[in-house]
């Protein structure tokens, strides 16, 4: 399995079954939810640098708040790592209600979306 999305800028992030298994294990509020991944890349609210060093470079997509059940209200997360080819790979990714640290490169409202009628 290997998933690609593209962000409002136009990038590519890619998860792959590996990374999926991983954020399962570390998030299992995840199971069955992987449009929460989806949502926090392709409808990102922002995008920040990700200050972790064991990402660097990397960045967060913070997505919109999750509409219903036991974690509506809280923002999807998804951190990652930027290759040479500028492919972002998805390394984890967490729910969250506060403000994500780093520095903020990207929102809605600096670059309209590629992606039409969305």
């Amino acid at each position: 399995m290997s998933i690609e999305w593209k962000d409002g800028r136009g990038k590519t992030v890619v998860l792959d079954e590996r990374r999926w298994h991983h954020i399962l294990r570390k998030h299992p509020e995840f199971k069955d939810h992987i449009e929460w991944c989806q949502s926090a890349v392709e409808d990102a609210i922002e995008i920040r640098e990700d200050p972790s060093p064991d990402r660097s470079p990397g960045e967060r997509y913070i997505g919109p708040a999750i509409e219903r059940g036991l974690f509506a209200g809280m923002k999807p997360v998804v951190a990652t790592t930027i290759k040479p080819d500028d492919t972002r790979f998805a390394m984890t990714a967490w729910t969250t209600s506060l403000d994500e640290p780093g520095t903020l490169i990207w929102t809605p409202a600096t670059s309209p979306s590629p992606r039409k009628g969305k």
